[in-house]
């Protein structure tokens, strides 16, 4: 079931029973009524909250792991079990299906891949391209318009926990838990990777493996790693210069371990080092 819970009253508000596991939800953007779920019966709904009913519904072959509009509001994109994603259009409320993406490489430890693995997070980065995540510990950047793998970013380990990937305010760099015990940090576009001259340095040029990495919970695994929203970060960053003057608060990352920790972590850096820094 999904229950919709009013946060300022502290109260249910609506239950919306499903007939096995939920695995993901996602808001519309634009209709404040509407929101799509996934559940364990391989069906995507969409819901009508103010009437407590189904308006739309498409029976799936596969497990539905993950889930999430376009920022247009024309497109909801479902990730599967067997690392499929399919974008449906979503014209009042109807849903149509329009694309496949396969998510999964051709070979893997020399044998021919004939499924991929689990999507564990959708997100997008612009409006015209989102990020996959796959439990082949792989993420892959791909174009809305042309349905292509823009990039793929490689270094964390996803083969069983169902960890999502998180983008910062500034659109420019890409977080994940992992499970190596590490939290790892990819600048979206990187200006190393596309000099790379794949004859001499036998990497391909739409290949991210460039990233930093730290470990906040040894022995434990970090399940998930979110982005702090801007006006939190700017919120925080106010009450630091309140008392450290030359103190300049970049970003903010909520990180939760595997053993039920939660770890707030911030990259700190002094004013007379850089210029002050504006969301786009």
């Amino acid at each position: 079931m999904v229950i919709l819970w009013n946060v300022e009253e502290k109260c249910l508000m609506k239950i919306f029973e499903h007939s096995d596991i939920v695995s993901c939800l996602s808001f519309h953007p634009f209709v404040d009524e509407f929101f799509a779920t996934g559940c364990f019966d391989k069906m995507i709904r969409i819901w009508d909250i103010n009437e407590t009913k189904v308006v739309d519904w498409v029976q799936t072959g596969d497990l539905i792991t993950a889930m999430t509009f376009s920022p247009d509001k024309n497109h909801l994109l479902v990730g599967f079990y067997k690392g499929t994603v399919k974008i449906y259009r979503t014209d009042q409320g109807k849903l149509k299906f329009t694309m496949e993406i396969v998510c999964k490489n051709s070979f893997a430890w020399g044998k021919l891949n004939k499924v991929g693995k689990k999507v564990t997070g959708i997100i997008f980065t612009e409006d015209y391209e989102f990020l996959v995540m796959t439990n082949d510990s792989r993420m892959r950047l791909v174009d809305m318009n042309t349905y292509e793998t823009k990039m793929k970013y490689k270094g964390h380990t996803s083969g069983k926990y169902h960890i999502q990937p998180s983008y910062n305010y500034e659109k420019e760099l890409i977080l994940s838990g992992s499970e190596d015990e590490k939290v790892y940090v990819w600048n979206k576009i990187s200006d190393y990777v596309p000099q790379l001259n794949p004859i001499y340095s036998f990497q391909k040029a739409n290949r991210n493996t460039s990233y930093e990495v730290f470990k906040p919970f040894p022995k434990s695994n970090t399940t998930c790693a979110i982005w702090v929203p801007f006006s939190a970060v700017q919120k925080y960053r106010e009450k630091v210069l309140s008392v450290w003057k030359d103190i300049y608060v970049d970003n903010l990352m909520i990180l939760f371990s595997s053993d039920n920790r939660i770890k707030v972590v911030g990259n700190m850096i002094e004013l007379d080092a850089i210029q002050e820094k504006k969301p786009k």
